[in-house]
C-alpha cells in the first residue's frame, strides 16, 4: 500500500512487503522528512530524515536519544557517554559495571577500588605539586622527589628525600618518616594535637661515625 503527498510529486509513504511474495515488511518514508508516532493523541517516537530515533524527544541529535530514564539487563558499546549519571540499582555484593579493558582512565573520579575506600590507600605527591609538610590532613600520604616547590618537607637544610606521612589518631595526631636521600640517613618526628615536634635522626649502621651526631659512649 502507497500512501501519496498530493502536495508533491513524490511516492510519500509505502506499507507493504518489502518485495513481491516476501515474508518481509516494511513502513517506507519516501520524502526528505521525518516519521512519527504517537498514543493517546500525542507524539512518542520520532525518526527524523538522518536516521536518528528519539524517544519523547522531537529533535533527536544522536542515533537513539531518550528523553527519560532507561531500565535495561545490559548496555554494549565501544563508546558510552553520559551528560549526568550512571546509576546503578543492584544489591551489595554484585559488580554494578564490569571493565574487560586494563587500560588507566583518566580523570575516573572513584571512591571505592576492591571493596576499600579511597582513604584507606597512601597518596602520592610527585614533583610540581605545592605541599606543605605541616598542614598534611588526616590522611596516609606518601611524598617523594625534591622540588622547591615543597615546604617543611623534612629537617632543616635536607632537600632531597621522600616523607611518609600517618595519621596515628584523628585530631591532629600524626607521624612522619622523613628518607633522606642526601646523606642516608632516616629521620622521626610527631604531631601531637596540631603542636609539631622537631625532627631526630634514626641509628642505622651507616651513620654511628664520626659526625652521626649519637650522644653515646663507646661500646665495645
Amino acid at each position: 500500500m502507497r500512501i501519496k503527498n498530493t502536495n508533491s510529486a513524490s511516492q510519500g509513504l509505502q506499507i507493504g512487503a518489502v518485495t513481491t511474495g516476501s515474508k518481509d515488511y516494511e513502513l517506507w518514508g519516501w520524502e526528505n522528512g521525518y516519521l512519527r508516532f504517537g498514543t493517546n493523541n500525542s507524539e512518542r517516537i520520532r525518526i527524523d530524515s538522518s536516521g536518528n530515533v528519539g524517544i519523547n524527544t522531537t529533535s533527536p541529535s544522536e542515533k537513539l536519544q531518550v528523553a527519560g530514564n532507561i531500565s535495561a539487563n545490559a548496555i554494549y558499546g565501544t563508546a558510552i557517554s553520559a551528560s549526568t549519571q550512571f546509576v546503578s540499582t543492584v544489591a551489595t555484593g554484585t559488580a554494578p559495571m564490569q571493565v574487560a579493558s586494563t587500560t588507566k582512565v583518566t580523570n575516573l573520579n572513584v571512591d571505592y577500588l576492591d571493596g576499600y575506600d579511597s582513604t584507606n590507600f597512601l597518596r602520592a605527591y610527585s614533583d610540581g605539586s605545592a605541599v606543605n609538610a605541616n598542614t598534611l590532613g588526616d590522611t596516609f600520604l606518601l611524598i617523594g622527589g625534591s622540588t622547591a616547590a615543597w615546604v617543611n618537607r623534612g629537617p632543616s637544610g635536607h632537600n632531597g628525600g621522600a616523607i611518609l606521612h600517618t595519621t596515628t589518631h584523628p585530631g591532629g595526631y600524626y607521624s612522619d618518616l622523613w628518607f633522606d636521600t642526601s646523606n642516608n640517613n632516616v629521620y622521626s618526628r610527631s604531631v601531637n594535637a596540631g603542636t609539631i615536634g622537631g625532627w631526630a635522626k634514626l641509628w642505622a649502621e651507616n651513620n654511628d661515625g664520626s659526625g652521626s651526631g649519637l650522644d653515646s659512649d663507646t661500646i665495645d
